[in-house]
């Protein structure tokens, strides 16, 4: 067929096919890339807005691609954010610094820190784990990494790839940024899952002695109180429907008697 026989697939589509001990020279590439592309730019008389646009629009564009798959070294980071920093100052001064990143309304000039933009688009596949579960995407992964859990409660386990490492390290962006919505709360745990908007919510260690304070039907009576007046809370809070004092009291009275008769069923 006149088909050419690769010898070294070391690269598809420009990414890594196998990842060495050393990430920052499987990465190394990519620096380099940039650094031809900036070498290039520092010949010609550029002003300040060309600077800007060379910067935001080719240069942070360039490592987009990997940066969707894979978690970059910090070494590689911070070398692309001293390439670009130095560029935009005519001058060697180290990295970009925290007021370049900020947004130009806040007295910055809106660059990208490389390493928190990799984990924002690695955030953005984690998320598709979370929610998309109907994809190829989230069936392969789910089978190979996390067949009897959450992707949440995933661990890294023996033999990871660095695909499912960067995904991992991403996952931590998306614990920060986002909560539980209260439903049937099977799935919640109450003092592990971040559930509540303010994140001091338990300023003390919970009463491990209620159980023993509290007879069991007296016991059950605090706890599904105590869920049915939080689950009125989220209603008004997420749905913006609140309901009477009165509505609260029957529907935990309800809940209780539907847990006796299945609890002596």
């Amino acid at each position: 067929m006149g088909a050419r026989v690769m010898a070294n697939c070391e690269k598809y589509l420009g990414l890594p096919m196998v990842c060495g001990k050393s990430k920052v020279n499987t990465f190394k590439e990519l620096q380099k890339r940039i650094t031809k592309r900036v070498m290039g730019w520092k010949e010609k008389l550029i002003s300040k807005v060309g600077r800007e646009i060379l910067i935001k629009t080719v240069a942070q564009a360039i490592p987009t691609y990997s940066m969707c798959l894979f978690k970059l070294p910090n070494a590689i980071c911070d070398k692309i954010n001293s390439l670009l920093s130095n560029y935009w100052w005519g001058q060697t001064i180290g990295l970009i610094g925290k007021k370049l990143c900020k947004d130009k309304k806040m007295g910055g000039m809106g660059f990208r820190g490389i390493s928190a933009f990799n984990l924002a688009m690695l955030a953005k596949q984690a998320w598709r784990l979370i929610h998309n579960e109907q994809s190829l995407f989230y069936r392969v992964y789910k089978g190979r990494y996390f067949p009897n859990c959450s992707f949440l409660m995933a661990e890294l386990g023996s033999n990871s790839s660095i695909v499912w490492r960067s995904l991992l390290a991403a996952r931590e962006v998306i614990r920060e940024g986002s909560m539980w919505q209260i439903g049937d709360g099977r799935r919640i745990g109450l003092t592990t899952h971040k559930w509540l908007p303010n994140a001091l919510a338990f300023l003390h260690e919970p009463n491990k002695g209620m159980k023993e304070t509290l007879e069991p039907p007296e016991l059950d009576k605090w706890a599904i109180t105590t869920w049915s007046i939080w689950n009125e809370r989220n209603s008004y809070y997420f749905k913006h429907v609140q309901s009477q004092p009165w509505w609260i009291m029957e529907s935990a009275v309800g809940f209780l008697n539907k847990y006796q008769a299945l609890v002596a069923a």
